[in-house]
């Protein structure tokens, strides 16, 4: 993951397991620029590539070579957008990327209005604003030192939850493989459950 620091200064975390300590009390999210040359943003991070990786706060980068099932919680900014790529990704609306191949929230929105043949444009636009409305990503967890920090939650929408190339979980905790293995434990429940009973999953985290 990546966040930002505060005042020039890297970040010094001494939480301990108990500390209620927030990630907003900690500077952990905020509007400030985690990539690139300076606090402030105006100058771009040198060429970039980020895979499976969640970006809590702004980017800014002279080339994003490349984004592989990344979240970028905030914006992202791509000084030179003819070279690089972009896929698999959870990019907010008004980026300025490379080209993009199934990123969100791009792609529902594409998917939604080829379904919606023949809208007006102020019925396009309520489409793409509702779908802007709902695909976000949540989080089980925003305190700091939590074993489940910037893990996305079980209510965080599917096209994110599944938005991997392979069906995970875009971001840092990609290598749970949590959507399969849920799939695999429901399709194993279903042929070694005693007729007449029911099964659900509880999380533990």
């Amino acid at each position: 993951m990546v966040v930002p620091g505060v005042d020039d200064v890297a970040p010094q975390f001494r939480t301990a397991s108990a500390d209620a300590t927030t990630v907003d009390e900690l500077a952990l999210v905020s509007d400030a620029f985690v990539v690139a040359a300076n606090l402030t943003g105006e100058q771009p991070a040198p060429p970039t590539s980020l895979v499976r990786t969640t970006v809590l706060g702004q980017v800014h980068v002279k080339e994003l070579t490349l984004a592989s099932e990344t979240i970028f919680d905030s914006n992202v900014s791509a000084d030179r957008r003819q070279a690089g790529c972009v896929r698999f990704c959870f990019v907010p609306d008004g980026a300025r990327t490379p080209r993009r191949y199934h990123c969100q929230p791009e792609l529902e929105i594409e998917t939604r209005l080829a379904q919606a043949k023949g809208a007006s444009a102020a019925q396009k636009n309520a489409i793409r604003q509702h779908v802007l409305s709902w695909l976000t990503p949540s989080y089980t967890s925003t305190q700091y030192g939590h074993p489940a920090y910037a893990q996305l939650s079980i209510s965080c929408p599917k096209p994110i939850r599944t938005g991997a190339e392979d069906g995970g979980e875009m971001g840092a905790f990609y290598f749970l493989k949590q959507p399969q293995r849920e799939g695999n434990l429901l399709a194993s429940l279903d042929e070694y459950l005693r007729f007449g009973l029911e099964a659900g999953i509880f999380y533990e985290t």
